[in-house]
């Protein structure tokens, strides 16, 4: 809020008028899930990267 000069209400009000977190990862084409260990979290850092740099090089849109 101080960042962005932002009073609470309308902090609150941009909070509201967002997405829900299901649905948002209903229409994503990677997650990346930051629950469980760093290692985990590498790992599916590393496999997404791949996947994009694998489509970036065959000109196709990712999905995974």
């Amino acid at each position: 809020m101080r960042e962005r000069g932002l009073r609470e209400t309308e902090a609150m009000e941009m909070i509201v008028a967002q997405m829900p977190a299901e649905l948002k990862r209903a229409r994503a084409d990677f997650v990346i899930d930051n629950e469980g260990t760093l290692t985990a979290l590498d790992q599916r850092v590393a496999e997404v990267w791949s996947a994009l740099l694998e489509a970036a090089a065959a000109g196709e849109a990712a999905v995974a």
